[in-house]
């Protein structure tokens, strides 16, 4: 896990490149950026934020490309959309403006279990007791109560998918 400091690249004069919304240049720098058939990097900012463009929006701008679609259109289609958000850190220099945190996401067990329990009752639409009954049957968790294993010091996600794996076969 990082933090990042805004303040570090004002600070040393890196330059950075946002995006609030997805525009008109937006939609010409992501495709400028996708183009294979231009050299890379194809700009020359140290850190660039904005929107992600998602497979949804790759496809959007795709019948943009082919004449499908007018840009005042697409970006209607786009504004539509929930926005998402990103950070990209595109020079070494960038890199500075990161700070490791210490990882909190290391639960201990019982917390562990019970967001493994939350998101099983959620994903498969069980009850409660359910839910449980399935963690504490199951190969994973039988595993993760082995202190041998070490598996308690993966990510609590990183669990879950392995129980969800297990439990779809």
């Amino acid at each position: 896990m990082f933090d990042y400091s805004e303040a570090h690249p004002r600070n040393v004069k890196l330059s950075v490149k946002r995006f609030h919304e997805v525009s008109e240049e937006w939609v010409h720098f992501v495709i400028m950026n996708r183009d294979t058939q231009i050299e890379h990097p194809t700009h020359s900012f140290d850190i660039v934020e904005g929107p992600i463009a998602n497979d949804w929006i790759t496809f959007q701008i795709k019948r943009y490309q082919k004449g499908k679609i007018t840009v005042q259109q697409l970006l209607k289609e786009l504004r539509y959309r929930e926005q998402t958000h990103q950070i990209c850190f595109c020079t070494p220099e960038s890199l500075w403006a990161l700070a490791v945190v210490e990882d909190d996401t290391h639960f201990d067990r019982e917390d562990m279990h019970s967001l493994m329990i939350e998101t099983l009752m959620n994903e498969f639409d069980l009850e409660e007791t359910e839910a449980a009954h399935r963690l504490y049957r199951s190969a994973v968790f039988t595993r993760l109560s082995d202190t041998e294993t070490k598996l308690y010091e993966k990510h609590w996600t990183e669990i879950y998918g392995m129980l969800k794996k297990e439990l779809q076969m």
